[in-house]
């Protein structure tokens, strides 16, 4: 398929980037969910707990290759866009070689300090020791959770994004087979999936890296290491990053605000909640790097009325997307619970917490693609704003709200933080729309 970024329907760019883009992005991001289907039928709810905790850690791992990736993909489909094709070549290589050094040094920490970390959070018992074994074993893997993430937009601007579909579903298929056969035959419970989690990541990896040093789009060599250059990329990517961390550390203070208010049912029944949320907003990240893409091609081309057609055309989707999932959370959050546990108290909250989780995938999509926007029009400043408009919000919702409301104020943080961020974001996007047409002017 040769690469039309500049030319192609917004219609036709919908299909083969915004949707292969999902797809990865989902099956890229079911390690948890798969781990934790398995977790809860065959080790129980301390197993979910742990995972629970454990991955938000990851997820601060696993927000350099956003930093890295986006950073690097987007500069450099600015610059194809330019035909600057040298230049967008050595964007390439730095993400390469950036993310090989972060990926060893993280692999190296988290296995000589996941006890040391593991006594930072407010876990003990069965729950402490299933988290530590687990954020053990998944470190050793780190280098290859960040390879996929940060070169699936390098095969998309490449023209080839059913391929990157094709590796990541690889990669599911794996764990699934690796989980029944770690957990269930073997019997090696969270150290197994944790493996089989792993392993699922570096065959894509691999796969990944073969197919890159082969393309006749990006040469892979030792890059120019340009200090501006590589402070541009993590500028650029750095909102990805930040709203990844802020993420997972309100995730930390939630859990720790869990326990304290409820203890080790309420931190059970909180995970199994995220690992189907997580789903769920994995759909609107899809659509925001799926468009990413083609909107920084554009955008590096100067063809600012194709900007703005991907961008609403983005909106609208992500906003009936978020109402099909806001009645499926409402009305069989039941149903879902039980693919999970068997126990009535823990499914009993599972599904008072989805009611809350319902309100906020109104307002989700919205706000990820805006972020996603800015970030692809090399404006990070702004995305990294709407991100912490919405981490600071949860932060002040959480240390009021639980103590007011009692065990509604526990989760209504939640959507204070999307409603908030919501106005900013709408707002930012009225002020840059008037902006342009003062400059058309």
């Amino acid at each position: 398929m040769k690469n039309d970024l500049g030319s192609a329907s917004i219609g036709r760019l919908f299909r083969i980037y915004v949707i292969p883009s999902i797809i990865v992005v989902i099956a890229t991001n079911t390690a948890s969910l798969v781990d934790s289907l398995f977790i809860g039928q065959y080790v129980g709810g301390e197993g979910i707990a742990a995972i629970t905790v454990v991955w938000p850690i990851i997820g601060v791992i696993m927000s350099v290759a956003p930093m890295i990736g986006v950073g690097g993909s987007t500069l450099a489909g600015i610059h194809k866009g330019r035909n600057e094709n040298k230049t967008a070549n050595n964007y390439f290589n730095l993400t390469f070689f950036l993310v090989l050094i972060f990926g060893l040094v993280f692999s190296v920490l988290i296995v000589l300090f996941s006890e040391p970390i593991m006594n930072l959070f407010s876990v003990e018992g069965l729950v402490k020791q299933y988290a530590t074994e687990y954020l053990t074993y998944v470190g050793l893997f780190s280098i290859t959770f960040l390879i996929p993430m940060s070169f699936v937009p390098f095969l998309k601007l490449d023209g080839k994004p059913m391929l990157v579909v094709k590796i990541t579903i690889v990669g599911v298929i794996i764990n699934i087979f690796l989980d029944y056969l770690f957990i269930v035959k073997f019997g090696m419970g969270i150290k197994g999936a944790a493996i089989a989690t792993g392993i699922s990541q570096l065959v894509p990896s691999i796969i990944f890296i073969y197919i890159l040093a082969k393309s006749k789009y990006w040469t892979l060599k030792l890059p120019v290491f340009i200090k501006a250059d590589i402070k541009a990329m993590i500028y650029n990517g750095s909102s990805e990053m930040f709203g990844i961390v802020a993420f997972s550390i309100s995730s930390m203070i939630y859990n720790s605000l869990i326990l304290y208010h409820i203890g080790d049912i309420g931190l059970s029944a909180y995970g199994i909640v995220l690992q189907v949320v997580y789903l769920g907003e994995m759909l609107f990240i899809g659509i925001a790097q799926g468009m990413q893409t083609p909107i920084s091609f554009n955008y590096g081309a100067s063809k600012s009325r194709r900007v703005k057609k991907l961008l609403y055309s983005s909106l609208f989707v992500s906003f009936i997307i978020g109402i099909m999932i806001s009645v499926t959370l409402w009305f069989f959050g039941q149903d879902i619970s039980l693919l999970f546990v068997s126990d009535a108290n823990t499914i009993s909250l599972t599904v008072f917490i989805f009611k809350f989780y319902s309100i906020t995938f109104l307002f989700v999509g919205l706000n990820t693609i805006i972020s996603s926007y800015y970030t692809a029009i090399n404006k990070p400043f702004i995305s990294m704003v709407l991100a912490l408009s919405t981490v600071v919000s949860m932060l002040i919702s959480m240390l009021i709200l639980p103590f007011v409301f009692t065990e509604y104020g526990i989760w209504m943080p939640i959507i204070a933080a999307e409603v908030i961020s919501i106005f900013f974001g709408v707002y930012n996007l009225i002020k840059s729309g008037r902006e342009q047409i003062s400059l058309e002017e």
